[in-house]
């Protein structure tokens, strides 16, 4: 009976996350950013495409004609990137980290959005506008605190500074996601290597200070502590990892809550997995889920006691978003930002008047749909939620203060990440390539003989954050960033999967 339960839920959960990998990766594939030429859409950065465009569109046609028109290209490319795959995708993913270095220095403008928030409550806390900002958003307290604390340990706090730190904290989370592989699986390193390299290449976000990007290395520490205490041949130090698992937690969650669901999706498979087969060492698994819960019932009371006593801003308790405001907005619209409704809240007296209010415009849309219009609206919003390869960049409001320069090198790399850069185009269309790419990895190696509970959890952690992001406020994909740990490992865990697949397609290829 446990079996035949186990075996059903698997296979429900490999039927869910197949519907919505498909439906992503169909998204991506028909994404506008996929213009080519003068843009036809104003959902599309940049005017139009460049002879870059060209140059990779002609690499890409070169490589598979001459993969399809001769065998020494092929052992030539099956020497270098397979063969001697470790060597290959090693210096690659280096080129990638000296690459985003470089766009770091050309590269670290001021932006506005919730970022500007931050920054100017570092120089000035006590301006009312951002009391009025942080006692409404409240969930941005604790980044600020962090900014705060490096500002004064480094005596800056220039935009240039919390731009390095942004890519510092990408470049932790990126090797934290090495050694998350070369624990479980040594064998996928050259695969986390070649699809972190080419993520890194097409990700311009890693200069944003921001919750997006600074709660990614603890996203992927959270994924590292659960494969070392649950999931790796260490016999000594699996409690310590526990502790450590639970002990993160608690700044994962109060930089961005909504990061807690890999917690979530860790619990749910092993639970699922013990529940089918009785753990090894039964005492010991125990042990280190209660040390799990243990550690994150402790650092999170302890974290949010000492963020109600802080004394750097001054804040209106009274004034703070209640979590059902963000499901009314994820339900308006386009299930992104809504105005009216951040207005309506700054206007309301109390928390009690907010929440009727919120209730009240949730009634309204589920009135005025109906359920399968409800449905339609959904599905829409999960191509808003995750089409974009640019996971939003310049989409948020005044996102950068600031032209690109004209002159080398910086104006290289600003012409291709700048409102009416010259290369703006040819941006979006080689980040929406990589996502396609991964998507693509995922997809078509997505089914696996005998599924692990890490592969359960990375599934079910991806699911969690779509169905997150259709109930709350989405709109746009730069709410996916938080989730890219995820997306990256099991596109890693699954590109053996993908190539045989493949190779048995394009064996007819001779």
């Amino acid at each position: 009976m446990r079996l035949k339960l186990f075996a059903k839920t698997k296979t429900s959960i490999n039927w869910i996350f197949t519907i919505f990998i498909f439906l992503t990766t169909y998204f991506a594939l028909v994404s506008p950013n996929f213009t080519l030429g003068e843009t036809q859409t104003p959902q599309t950065l940049g005017e139009k495409t460049t002879h870059i465009t060209l140059l990779f569109l002609g690499c890409l046609l070169g490589l598979f004609w001459g993969c399809w028109a001769s065998s020494k290209f092929r052992t030539l490319l099956q020497r270098l990137f397979i063969t001697h795959a470790l060597l290959c995708s090693s210096g690659l993913f280096i080129l990638a980290l000296l690459w985003q270095l470089a766009f770091l220095f050309a590269v670290h403008p001021a932006f506005g959005f919730d970022v500007t928030a931050l920054h100017s409550a570092v120089i000035d806390p006590t301006d009312r506008e951002l009391i009025g900002y942080f006692s409404s958003n409240t969930n941005n307290l604790f980044l600020l605190l962090i900014m705060h604390k490096l500002s004064q340990i480094f005596g800056t706090h220039s935009w240039f500074f919390f731009a390095s730190c942004s890519v510092f904290l990408t470049f932790c989370s990126a090797w934290l996601n090495l050694i998350s592989v070369w624990v479980y699986d040594r064998t996928k390193l050259p695969a986390i290597l070649y699809i972190q390299a080419l993520w890194l290449f097409v990700f311009p976000m890693s200069v944003v200070a921001y919750s997006d990007i600074w709660v990614l290395p603890l996203v992927s520490l959270v994924i590292l502590c659960y494969i070392l205490t649950f999931h790796s041949s260490l016999k000594a130090g699996r409690l310590f990892f526990a502790a450590c698992l639970g002990i993160t937690v608690a700044p994962l969650y109060f930089i961005k809550p909504s990061a807690v669901i890999p917690l979530i999706a860790m619990v749910l498979s092993e639970l699922l997995f013990a529940v089918a087969k009785r753990p090894a060492h039964l005492k010991l698994f125990l042990a280190c889920l209660s040390l799990v819960i243990l550690g994150t019932g402790l650092s999170c009371s302890y974290t949010d006691h000492a963020l109600k006593k802080q004394t750097y801003i001054a804040l209106y308790p009274d004034k703070t978003i209640p979590p059902i405001h963000f499901i009314s907005m994820g339900m308006t619209g386009t299930g992104g930002y809504d105005p009216k409704q951040a207005l309506e809240m700054a206007k309301l007296p109390d928390r009690k008047a907010r929440i009727t209010y919120s209730k009240k415009i949730i009634k309204q849309q589920l009135h005025k749909k109906g359920f399968f219009g409800y449905l339609r609206f959904l599905f829409f919003k999960q191509q808003r939620n995750t089409a974009d390869g640019t996971f939003s960049w310049l989409l948020e409001g005044h996102f950068i203060k600031g032209q690109a320069a004209t002159k080398r090198p910086h104006g290289f790399f600003q012409q291709f990440v700048y409102p009416k850069g010259r290369y703006l185009g040819d941006f979006r269309y080689l980040a929406q390539s990589f996502w396609l790419f991964l998507l693509l990895i995922i997809t078509l190696g997505r089914n696996f003989k005998a599924p692990t509970p890490l592969i359960v959890m990375l599934k079910l952690a991806i699911l969690g954050g779509f169905i997150y992001l259709l109930i709350f406020e989405g709109g746009r994909s730069r709410y996916l960033i938080q989730f890219l740990p995820l997306f990256l490992l099991l596109g890693s865990l699954s590109l053996t999967n993908t190539w045989q697949i493949l190779k048995k397609s394009f064996a007819w290829i001779k």
